[in-house]
């Protein structure tokens, strides 16, 4: 055996003997079971994932695609309007705890609420439920675009929550728009006192080729709408995010993104610069805002545009009623984000 083989077998053998170690740990194969089965019980609370198990998860992303090639991924089933996919449910404990507040309390200073507290913590379900070898859809290159967050208990109690995340079914296909398929991922969270305190829904795009049936047919035009138009009372606030800062949010949310955490892998994939977690710009400027209504409440979000670190951008926020607020986040005279909250 030649010197120079030695290294490249040392580190084949150093693979094969972490692969089977990560294997026979109790997180990995909880995931490998969530992300084989169409209804799964994730049997460690989502919240609790370390960096190796957001690793896995994203070597399995990676293992998804030959597994497609084999054809062990279902095919992606179109329709008239857009595509069918299998209803598939993912359910998770999530035990809310002080360093749970005080992640997120370093990610967003400045006090008054901890609105996306919730939305951070059940985040990793939703790439493992892209990863789902049962989903058709493949998660590279998937982008959240829009959520909308109902906020049943206006400040999310400590203690122990039941989340399920649920995907497709015959009640909510998938919809073929310009830039490709739109789909949306429902997730529920019930406390083990209070009850359900949390819906979001989660409107993913997966890319698709403009050529792909069912062909993507533009609604009727309709006239330009000033985005100033139905303003009233227009406050303006600074949003600002350091270099850096998505290394706390990861830290609450889990997502590791490289194009969020490496300005050399963002600008690899065509960024000119790390991107901004979208749900940490919002929970920055709504938390700007004080405290929540006294009651239930939603926020819908639209991200419009990527937003480039480090972040200094105009927060415009209008009171439109007693009821509904809006606010945008703009630059230069472009939205980059729009969101609002009204009283349920």
């Amino acid at each position: 055996m030649s010197l120079q083989k030695i290294p490249w077998e040392l580190a084949a053998a150093t693979f094969l003997f972490l692969s089977i170690a990560i294997l026979f740990q109790s997180p990995a194969r909880a995931i490998l079971r969530a992300t084989s089965a169409r209804h799964a019980n994730l049997t460690i609370p989502v919240s609790r994932l370390t960096g190796p198990d957001v690793v896995f998860i994203i070597c399995l992303i990676a293992f998804k695609y030959p597994l497609r090639w084999i054809g062990a991924v279902p095919k992606l089933r179109s329709t008239e309007s857009g595509f069918d996919l299998p209803h598939l449910t993912i359910t998770s404990e999530i035990d809310v705890g002080d360093e749970d507040r005080k992640r997120y309390d370093r990610a967003v200073p400045g006090g008054g609420n901890r609105a996306l507290l919730l939305a951070g913590l059940i985040n990793p379900l939703m790439s493992i439920m892209l990863t789902n070898r049962n989903n058709p859809i493949m998660p590279f290159g998937c982008v959240n675009t829009k959520n909308r967050f109902e906020f049943l208990d206006t400040e999310p109690p400590a203690g122990h929550y039941t989340v399920t995340a649920t995907l497709g079914g015959d009640e909510n296909p998938a919809r073929r728009v310009k830039r490709g398929i739109e789909l949306d991922v429902v997730f529920v969270a019930t406390h083990s006192q209070r009850g359900k305190v949390f819906r979001q829904v989660a409107t993913i795009l997966a890319y698709l080729p403009s050529k792909h049936k069912p062909l993507y047919k533009a609604p009727e035009v309709k006239a330009a709408e000033n985005v100033a138009s139905g303003w009233k009372n227009i406050e303006k606030y600074m949003v600002e995010l350091k270099f850096n800062a998505p290394f706390d949010w990861a830290a609450v949310c889990k997502d590791y993104n490289p194009i969020h955490m490496s300005s050399g892998m963002a600008k690899l994939f065509g960024f000119p610069s790390k991107i901004a977690h979208g749900n940490h710009v919002l929970a920055s400027f709504v938390q700007k805002f004080g405290t929540s209504p006294p009651g239930p409440f939603a926020i819908d979000v639209d991200f419009k545009r990527l937003m480039r670190l480090p972040l200094s951008m105009a927060v415009e926020y209008s009171r439109e009623t007693t009821t509904a607020e809006r606010f945008r986040v703009v630059k230069d005279g472009k939205e980059y984000m729009t969101a609002s909250r009204t009283v349920l």
